[in-house]
């Protein structure tokens, strides 16, 4: 077993062939739901939620202030059949800063769950309800749908779900007793006070219309409607109960459908996307503006991803494009070299890099027409289809059209971004475009093992050139490339490496490093056998796992200790014969392998000879070869040729006192 890139360090416990059989394992599709790996999943298509839900059996029903020193004061009650609802008063609150209980209007309620919004999208209101009889004498006392936070004149400018008004003829002192909806008079009955009603409204965001219908909860035949338009564009934020209402409010649920809330972030004013029956609509016709779809996390800087959207445009700029994927840096000037998913280059959709080079132009794929209002294609949908390399850059993508599939073009590239930390697809310059089902996903394979896919490596990480029947003793990792991101939990217990005639697995650490793992910090013996197995119970991130154990049996070599004189380089240059060999500063360069702990002791000798082969001048220094290296040994030398010098040699001896060679001489 292993040690973790977390440094966690294990002792084995299991054979590899135990583990092997326990550890097989089924394969799973991919889905939408990996969080890691799909970036960007959006259809624009409703979804539920709910945002204020209260029945007040819990015995809490305080109020947030909306606007003013405090909320309305509410109170827990219970009913004949001992049900728990709540009596707000918002004649009365406590002020935080003393704790006291003051009277006078107040404007608060209950703000909906995490800050959420009602922006767009198909909703349900409903609560029951007993309005009792009004201490106040003016009318604007209500229940409403409203911001969270409200100054002067603006409390009285929300939606009103409930209004109370005076009957035709009242005084001055009078109470209110008409009860009304978005202040307009109700349908049918009118609801009397000290009287308990269910309301329900089916409230449309989007469209900014309504319909509201108010039951007896004791006389089914009793029913009071009305429809009508929502006057406030604002996103509501929260229930109101202001004005100096006292109402008694149970069993409130303010909860429907919500608009994919897939964030796009705006560069400017002039671009808008607007979403309607699940689809988005993008458009930019006068600017040069830019806006963007973020993605969860940035693409990895290896592997493949894929990238689809439907689209149907009535205009895209020509050569400008109209969709790309870019990084933070987005739109400008710059959205030339930002990589364009879809662009139009006379009359062609085309996808690429546009301005750069003549080799990285944009390649066109389909022909279409968008020429003018009579365009063929300003209502035909088409589907996105690429799949992009981010480890070689090359890119494959394919347009269609959803009306006539057999009209489909593809083409490739080798021009997607290697380095561009994208996380956003980004739309503008000049154009009117729908999109629709988006995703952005790395592409998932089934994790895989074989022998090509195994390699050797130093200590440095550099490979070396060796087979598994003679694993040099160099090798410090070993490197297993799966071909597809692993989840981290399954590597644990799954890798083993295990000494022949040993009962347990040898220890080492591991690391990943995209869709391979690496194991490292090997400390293999000389000339032993070793057998890696890889279990079955590896797991891709989609969830599919490896078809069979594999298993990689190996065999070390000896150590080794060599060291061989290579050259003199005087600078740069190689000395290829005595008139090179010039006085002055030069290097001996050694090739030197050696696989033990130890350094290599060794002596560098430079003797200088007449022509007779009589020795003049002897220099010698220590140099090392590096431990557990295969590396250059560069030996700073200085040549200074005595008079009558004819001949140099370089000699490399393992000692002065044994004059062993360790090397051939290099003679000059």
């Amino acid at each position: 077993m292993f040690k973790s890139k977390r440094l966690r360090k294990m002792a084995a416990k299991l054979m590899a062939v135990t583990m092997c059989a326990a550890l097989i394992g089924t394969t799973a599709p991919i889905t939408a739901t990996e969080n890691d790996t799909v970036l960007l999943n959006a259809d624009f298509e409703p979804t539920f939620e709910s945002v204020l839900a209260k029945d007040f059996e819990d015995g809490i029903c305080e109020t947030t202030k909306f606007e003013g020193w405090g909320g309305p004061v509410a109170e827990i009650k219970t009913d004949e059949n001992n049900n728990k609802y709540a009596r707000i008063d918002a004649t009365r609150y406590v002020w935080a800063t003393d704790g006291k209980e003051y009277k006078d209007n107040c404007n608060g309620g209950y703000l909906f769950d995490d800050g959420k919004k009602i922006e767009n999208g198909n909703w349900t209101i409903s609560f029951d309800f007993n309005m009792p009889e009004q201490e106040v004498r003016h009318e604007e006392l209500s229940v409403s749908l409203s911001q969270s936070t409200l100054t002067g004149d603006t409390v009285y400018n929300q939606f009103r779900l409930l209004g109370l008004t005076k009957a035709e003829g009242a005084g001055e002192n009078d109470t209110p007793t008409i009860i009304k909806v978005n202040k307009n008079a109700l349908e049918g009955n009118q609801p009397e006070l000290n009287h308990w009603y269910h309301y329900e409204m089916k409230l449309n965001k989007t469209a900014n219309t309504y319909t509201v219908e108010i039951t007896d909860k004791n006389n089914s035949s009793f029913k009071a409607t009305q429809n009508g338009e929502v006057s406030q564009t604002f996103a509501f934020e929260g229930l109101l109960i202001g004005g100096g209402m006292i109402v008694n409010m149970d069993n409130i649920s303010i909860a429907g459908e919500k608009m994919n809330a897939t964030e796009f972030v705006k560069l400017g004013s002039e671009i808008t996307c607007s979403i309607s029956d699940g689809v988005a609509h993008i458009q930019n016709v006068g600017g040069w503006d830019y806006g963007a779809f973020l993605f969860k996390n940035a693409m990895g800087t290896a592997g493949k991803y894929e990238i689809k959207f439907d689209f149907k445009a009535n205009y895209i700029y020509n050569g400008y494009g109209a969709a790309y994927l870019t990084d933070s840096e987005m739109g400008g000037y710059a959205q030339n070299k930002e990589f364009q998913l879809l662009n139009i280059v006379d009359g062609k959709l085309c996808s690429g890099i546009y301005y750069t080079s003549s080799e990285n132009y944009t390649v066109p794929i389909l022909d279409i027409d968008l020429s003018d209002a009579d365009g063929n294609d300003k209502n035909t949908w088409f589907t996105y289809e690429m799949v992009a390399d981010r480890s070689t850059g090359e890119w494959t993508a394919t347009i269609t059209s959803k009306e006539d599939p057999t009209r489909t073009g593809t083409a490739s590239g080798n021009n997607f971004p290697t380095d561009k930390a994208i996380d956003r697809m980004m739309f503008g310059t000049k154009c009117d475009i729908y999109v629709d089902n988006i995703l952005v996903q790395e592409s998932l394979t089934k994790p895989s093992m074989s022998d090509e896919r195994v390699k050797f490596l130093d200590k440095n990480g550099a490979q070396i050139n060796c087979t598994n029947q003679d694993v040099s003793l160099l090798t410090n990792k070993i490197f297993l490339d799966f071909g597809t991101r692993l989840k981290e939990d399954t590597i644990n217990n799954n890798i083993t490496l295990v000494k022949s005639g040993d009962t347990g697995a040898v220890s080492f650490d591991y690391e990943i490093s995209g869709t391979a793992v690496i194991l490292k910090n090997l400390n293999l013996e000389p000339t032993t056998a070793y057998t890696l197995t890889v279990g079955s119970g590896i797991t891709g991130m989609d969830g599919q796992k490896l078809d069979k154990t594999y298993t990689l049996n190996m065999t070390t070599g000896a150590n080794v200790t060599t060291m061989r004189l290579a050259n003199i380089k005087i600078g740069e240059s190689v000395v290829g014969n005595f008139a090179g060999l010039t006085d002055g500063a030069a290097t001996v360069v050694i090739n030197s392998t050696n696989t033990t702990a130890d350094p290599i002791e060794a002596v560098l000798i430079m003797a200088y000879y007449d022509n007779n082969n009589r020795l003049l001048l002897a220099d010698a220094q220590a140099v090392n070869g590096t431990a557990q290296s295969a590396a250059d040994v560069n030996a700073p030398v200085t040549i200074a040729k005595p008079e009558g010098c004819a001949k140099v040699k370089v000699m490399l001896w393992n000692s002065l006192g044994k004059t062993e060679p360790l090397s051939a001489i290099l003679s000059y």
